[in-house]
């Protein structure tokens, strides 16, 4: 009730992570106010850079020890879990890619794992397990590689999604018993689909609430837009937001984080190169407008997601 109650009001937090010659850091920014948020503090993690989240909590990979960091920014607690089940070898050659999610039906949150043997595989086995286990379960495969999924790290219900090869949306649905029924696919706009300056690559599919957003920078195009699927599925119901050129906004991506205020406003990290330094920014649908959010202390580059 407490967590709903929270999303309702739009009360969530940032969680930047970072790497500097000491580490790698991570920085908690505080939405829970109606203004701007002025308050940031610093831990060091072992774990490596990369994270996924669902709810309140963060998921992070360290490499170095095969180990999950699972964690609640909110209280600073962690734990470590293992990737392999005892006795399991360690297969220097695979592809990884982890996941945290919420499955409603036992009421109990699972890691997700998805292995490729090798780079050149044609399927990738998915492993599921249960926090309270600690053990790892084959549920089946997918006939996708992982080195070519690069899927959103916040589920919906209970599925991730991933752009495929063909430019459409995949769905994998971790909570759906029967495996035939878990693999589905979401057609893009229409307008990405013939027009060849555009790939897979150039496309990331993410969350934004509780809607699946699409954002596109292609590298030949100028322009950064962002699409919303408002009613989950309905391949019509996909509105674009915006469509901004690169020139004015001064990033090459822009990627949805959550959404500020009841009138919808979208708050966004913008990602630069060339040294410059990356940003968190809103954008007003109403107006049009992009303003970047003055935030004391922030780190020149950083990966940024949300938690509540």
């Amino acid at each position: 009730m407490q967590f709903q109650h929270a999303i309702q009001n739009y009360r969530f937090n940032v969680l930047l992570a970072s790497s500097n010659a000491h580490g790698f850091h991570y920085y908690s920014i505080d939405f829970d106010k109606t203004n701007h948020p002025i308050d940031i503090f610093r831990f060091t993690s072992k774990c490596q850079l990369h994270m996924v989240s669902c709810d309140g909590l963060i998921g992070s990979y360290d490499f170095g020890i095969n180990m999950i960091c699972l964690s609640n920014p909110s209280t600073l607690e962690y734990k470590y879990i293992s990737t392999l089940n005892s006795n399991e070898p360690f297969n220097r050659n695979s592809l990884l890619r982890y996941g945290v999610l919420y499955d409603w039906k036992i009421d109990d949150y699972k890691l997700l794992k998805l292995v490729a043997d090798t780079e050149f595989s044609v399927t990738s086995e998915v492993w599921v397990c249960r926090l309270g286990s600690n053990s790892w379960d084959s549920i089946g495969n997918i006939p996708y590689n992982v080195r070519d999924i690069n899927f959103s790290e916040k589920p919906l219900n209970g599925i991730i999604h991933w752009i495929g090869n063909t430019k459409v949306i995949v769905s994998f649905d971790i909570v759906e018993e029967r495996f035939e029924e878990r693999i589905k696919e979401i057609q893009i706009p229409c307008c990405y689909l013939e027009d060849g300056l555009y790939s897979c690559k150039d496309m990331r599919v993410g969350l934004l609430g509780e809607d699946l957003y699409l954002s596109v920078h292609a590298r030949h195009e100028r322009n950064i837009d962002l699409w919303v699927m408002t009613d989950y599925g309905d391949i019509d119901s996909w509105t674009k937001i915006f469509s901004l050129s690169k020139d004015d906004v001064n990033f090459d991506r822009l990627l949805p984080l959550h959404y500020l205020y009841k009138n919808r406003e979208i708050l966004l990290q913008g990602v630069s190169s060339k040294g410059k330094q990356d940003a968190l920014v809103s954008y007003n649908p109403n107006s049009g407008r992009l303003m970047t959010l003055d935030i004391p202390c922030i780190p020149k580059r950083f990966y940024a997601t949300t938690f509540v």
